[in-house]
């Protein structure tokens, strides 16, 4: 065991590294682990044609957003936000205005947490639905509306509600405070 600890600390101490062939930014494998080159397989005109045809036409880097990583590896708020921007988009248009025959749809007001972090869209979950159905969510701190799916969480009346990340930021709210949200149905 008193070999072991010492062990396990310098190998992971040299995962850390910002060099060497167990850093997180080692992208190519040691010298001595390169294959080497065919020499037959150079020789042919069609690979020689090949490597002009690379040589003159080089690859252009793509001027487009890269792709998020699986919310596995997601680190960071913008990471763990799958949403696309033509859904934030949709997400703050205001609701088509159908006053219901009990008043403007308002179901309450809650104080919500940030839920599940993994779980992408605009999303609800809260005590005041017995159902599934479309709603909307409004902060008066920042005036913000967002158009969302309201979810039955199943708590008592008055427990407090989860909102999506996705809808958190379009609101506008803080991510690590219980806003008070009101909650209206559509």
């Amino acid at each position: 065991m008193k070999i072991i600890a010492p062990l396990a600390l310098i190998l992971a101490l040299a995962a850390c590294t910002t060099e060497g062939p167990l850093s997180a930014t080692a992208t190519k494998p040691p010298a001595a682990a390169e294959p080497k080159p065919d020499a037959d397989a150079a020789e042919t005109p069609e690979a020689e044609a090949n490597l002009v045809a690379v040589a003159e036409n080089p690859v252009e880097p793509v001027a487009s957003v890269a792709p998020k990583p699986p919310v596995e590896t997601a680190r960071t708020v913008e990471e763990f936000d799958t949403t696309t921007p033509a859904e934030r988009a949709a997400a703050a248009k205001p609701a088509p205005v159908a006053k219901p025959a009990s008043g403007d749809g308002r179901l309450g007001t809650t104080v919500a947490s940030l839920g599940a972090a993994g779980e992408p869209g605009f999303w609800i979950k809260t005590p005041l639905v017995k159902e599934r159905m479309p709603g909307r969510l409004f902060y008066a701190a920042s005036g913000r509306n967002v158009q969302v799916q309201l979810i039955p969480s199943g708590g008592s009346s008055g427990a407090g509600s989860q909102v999506s990340l996705a809808a958190m930021r379009l609101l506008d709210a803080p991510l690590d405070g219980l806003p008070e949200l009101v909650v209206y149905t559509n």
